[in-house]
């Protein structure tokens, strides 16, 4: 390894240069189609790949030597590669699995110990892209809207999950601006053709349209309008049930995170974690609360999104009930199976009780940490942020991880974490 501890510029160039190399993979990794368009998909990872070692040469400046650091860095390769060998088994394929995990260390190691003001560039150039890519999507979201002719019948079916790294043929100049996500929704009489950015799926632009409006609230009010572009996007224009179930769960998030008390505050958290699993496992009761919702919401406005769920709601249900048996029968995981289920299930098919654990225990710091910010704080957006962020997790692990298990996924939390860690120097509360 280069020795560059006596270059403190350099070391600092070195660190700006594996800042940007994080941000391609953010968008090039994962759920997220955008190079899919001009076939630099596999390039782009490539690329990330051959610029590890730059994040490699950082680590002697990371001081990893110190005590709590060292094991953290030997714990976390250990998860790491856990996940990994597992991952390899189950597809056998290494770079999906091996390779992609020696990726998502790498980057883990660097954001969990890198300097505060390369967290706030790095929070600062995501939200600026995500938000440059939604007002894309809604500019084709209205030219949809106003005629639902000027897409092209191909358009529907150019991007999914099975894509991966192929190339994709643009139906249209549109394209080039946002997917659409092949169905709409009816409202007032009106065809509303919805779209999904670059995104594969609705539900898995929650990576990186969601999350971002937290980190853009963070930063201050230079980027509060960021932050609501990113949620009038995600709410109107992708209109995707898990998003909007997020959106607006969060304002309830909000009102208990304001009661004085902070058991009374644990009491309502468990006993809605403990009745959102119940009625999960009670599929029957839960598909038939979400369509009867679905058809008085059709019934007074027209808006039939929710009225339509029934095939994606049963999907995610019978999931949520064959992982938990699944688990149970291979509590060391490699189970094999795949499923829309919640984060934690997808990383207990892969890895077991003890992927499971290990995601369990960051999250919970995370929630301590969340709710010492919303404290620190009296600013409503900030709050509103936090609240956002512990009803999106809420979501994310227990009904819908998609996205969430891949690279983007980990800088996202990463970023989050380390923004309600420490806000940057020059950032007020």
């Amino acid at each position: 390894m280069i020795d560059t501890r006596g270059s403190p510029l350099v070391m600092r160039n070195l660190k700006l240069v594996f800042a940007f190399v994080i941000i391609i993979s953010f968008y090039s990794f994962g759920t997220f189609g955008f190079f899919n368009l001009f076939g630099l998909a596999t390039g782009m990872k490539i690329l990330v790949i051959i610029y590890l070692v730059v994040g490699l040469i950082c680590f002697q400046d990371l001081s990893l030597r110190k005590t709590r650091r060292w094991r953290l860095t030997i714990l976390s390769l250990i998860v790491f590669g856990y996940y990994g060998f597992f991952t390899t088994i189950l597809t056998g394929n290494i770079l999906n699995g091996l390779v992609n995990s020696l990726v998502m260390w790498i980057i883990y190691i660097f954001l969990i110990f890198v300097e505060k003001e390369f967290i706030y560039f790095m929070s600062k150039c995501i939200v600026f892209i995500s938000t440059i890519f939604s007002v894309m999507g809604f500019f084709v979201f209205v030219i949809y809207a106003l005629d639902y002719g000027n897409m092209a019948p191909e358009s529907k079916y150019i991007f999914d999950s099975s894509t991966g790294n192929q190339q994709v043929v643009a139906a249209s100049f549109y394209d080039y601006l946002s997917f659409s996500s092949g169905d709409g929704y009816v409202f007032f009489g009106h065809i509303i053709t919805r779209v999904k950015g670059f995104s594969n799926e609705p539900s898995s632009a929650l990576v990186h349209y969601m999350a971002p409006i937290i980190l853009a609230f963070f930063l201050g009010k230079k980027y509060n309008l960021c932050g609501y572009i990113l949620l009038g996007f995600m709410f109107i224009a992708v209109a995707s049930l898990v998003g909007i179930l997020a959106i607006v769960f969060a304002i309830f998030v909000y009102l208990i995170l304001l009661l004085p008390s902070r058991m009374f505050q644990n009491t309502i958290f468990l006993l809605g974690l403990l009745t959102t699993i119940i009625m999960l496992t009670h599929g029957d009761f839960m598909l038939s609360t979400i369509l009867n919702l679905g058809q008085d919401l059709n019934s007074s406005t027209g808006y039939d999104l929710i009225a339509r769920k029934e095939g994606s709601a049963t999907i995610r249900l019978a999931g949520f009930s064959n992982s938990i048996s699944t688990i149970m029968s291979h509590p060391f995981g490699g189970s094999g199976q795949e499923t829309l289920s919640g984060l934690l299930l997808q990383l207990g098919l892969v890895g077991g009780f003890p992927l499971i654990i290990a995601a369990s225990m960051c999250l919970f710091r995370l929630f301590i940490k969340s709710r010492l910010y919303f404290s620190s704080t009296s600013i409503k957006t900030k709050r509103y942020a936090v609240s956002l962020l512990l009803s999106m997790v809420l979501i994310v692990t227990i009904t819908s991880g998609y996205g969430w298990d891949r690279l983007p996924g980990i800088i996202m939390i990463l970023l989050i974490y380390r923004s309600l860690d420490t806000l940057p120097y020059n950032i007020k509360r």
